[in-house]
């Protein structure tokens, strides 16, 4: 598999359906956050982009055009060295690398660090900083995030909007992010994947490529509507705290565009409503501090926090942590009964995990024979559910509506057993050995019980980190 990662450009945002208009109650939801073009979250509803109901619509992404660039929480350090590789005036690399020489993106800036003369231009080099929102630092305090430019000292520090960073971004040569080591393994991947024919590149070598003016947000893009459906708080539905965020975005964005802007009051009111916009995106993006204290306001759950943490989608999901078909539990050694290649699995786990088993003419006997012996937990048929420890009492045969045993076509869900591959994970997930196929033995014990050779490279003390 080949997995690539890239920051989408304004323009390819600016694909999905445009929001512009706030919510407004008992008018039409067309051009809001709640547009039926973004999906059908709703029993019955049709979506307005693919015509499907809810529960075969995958949802469609929007975007709402922001009065002025904001910078996205998630790129900012990235921003500051890029800066930090090039001259700020020329956009020219800061070091020339031999023919054949490479650098990763990371190696190269660390190296321009220590040029302070641009080769090109003969500018000063000065130093950069990015500033987080509501960063609290030794000498001041700013709600507003920023890149802090140092040209001698910290006391002689400038600060960079995102719409200054953005003007010199734009200006980097497709030809210099290559020196800085930008889209290095793209050659790589179009040799084994070809890009798409008669796609749109959006300005871009091919549509693998990134471009460091995506890191700045102009255009933000709204997640489809089933992707935040509506909440119950008591008896009453309400909206997720996400388009609650992108509608607030939303008002104080066209507030924006209102202002005329032509007296130091308006520009000065103007001012204040970006930075505003700034913060509420911070507070839809950005994780929100774990720092114990509470102010007595409920915190957002932005983006980050859905994807990160131990409730978010990585671990809950993806990572497999803490979702179904599996167990955790501390390791043990196997000692001389667990051979290389198995894993001593408690036999109480190996009742409650189940295999399914599809019923056909060469497996019926074997099948039965589980079930005789209690090694099967469900039977479906006809996509009803049969519970076999209900059906079973007291040692009867399998019997259901009058048929008994187990007929063609049926799915039984089995007891792990003897031979059953799975994948072990050693937590936490440091590097690729510390995922492992292995056979299930079951055991006695309530312990994962490792054959000795396994335990070197999946780093094991046997302390209770398995």
């Amino acid at each position: 598999m080949i997995a690539f990662f890239t920051a989408r450009t304004a323009d390819e945002i600016r694909t999905g359906v445009k929001i512009d208009l706030p919510l407004r109650k008992g008018k039409d939801a067309e051009g809001t956050v709640n547009d039926p073009r973004l999906g059908a979250f709703e029993p019955g509803q049709v979506c307005g982009t693919c015509g499907e109901k809810a529960a075969k619509c995958p949802g469609h992404f929007g975007y709402i055009d922001l009065p002025e660039p904001c910078f996205n929480p998630v790129y900012g350090e990235v921003i500051a060295q890029i800066l930090q590789s090039i001259c700020y005036d020329c956009q020219a690399p800061r070091i020339e690398l031999f023919e054949g020489q490479k650098l990763d993106f990371m190696e190269y800036s660390t190296k321009a660090k220590t040029v302070s003369v641009c080769g090109k231009c003969d500018s000063p080099l000065p130093k950069f900083k990015f500033r987080k929102a509501n960063e609290k630092t030794k000498d001041s305090f700013s709600s507003l995030p920023a890149i802090i430019v140092f040209q001698k000292s910290r006391n002689d520090a400038v600060e960079l909007s995102a719409k200054d960073v953005l003007v010199v971004l734009t200006k980097i040569k497709d030809e210099t992010l290559k020196v800085l080591g930008f889209n290095s393994n793209v050659d790589l991947l179009i040799s084994k994947v070809d890009p798409i024919a008669k796609l749109n590149n959006y300005g871009k070598p091919t549509i693998y490529h990134s471009r460091p003016e995506a890191f700045i947000t102009e255009a933000l893009s709204v997640l489809p509507s089933t992707a935040r459906p509506r909440v119950m708080v008591g008896s009453e539905k309400r909206a997720d705290d996400l388009t609650e965020c992108y509608n607030k975005i939303l008002k104080l964005a066209t507030s924006a565009r209102k202002e005329p802007r032509l007296t130091k009051e308006s520009n000065d009111k103007y001012q204040k409503l970006i930075g505003r916009i700034q913060i509420e995106y911070w507070k839809l993006t950005a994780s929100a501090p774990k720092n114990g204290k509470t102010t007595g306001v409920r915190a957002v759950k932005s983006l980050g926090d859905r994807l990160g943490g131990k409730d978010g989608r990585k671990t809950s999901n993806v990572a497999g942590k803490r979702s179904d078909m599996t167990s955790r539990t501390v390791g043990s050694p196997g000692g001389t009964k667990v051979p290389y290649g198995y894993l001593g699995y408690p036999e109480v786990f190996a009742k409650k995990l189940s295999v399914p088993e599809p019923i056909t003419w060469w497996n019926k006997e074997w099948a039965e024979e589980l079930l005789r012996n209690s090694k099967v937990n469900i039977v479906m048929r006809n996509n009803r559910k049969i519970v076999v420890a209900r059906v079973c009492k007291d040692g009867n045969e399998f019997e259901f509506q009058g048929e008994l045993g187990l007929k063609l076509g049926d799915l039984i869900h089995r007891h792990l057993g003897k031979g059953d591959p799975v994948f072990f994970n050693r937590q936490p997930t440091l590097r690729i050995e510390s995922i492992q196929g292995m056979e299930i033995l079951p055991v006695k014990e309530i312990t994962h019980q490792l054959p000795l050779p396994c335990t070197r490279p999946l780093n094991a003390d046997f302390d209770g980190d398995l």
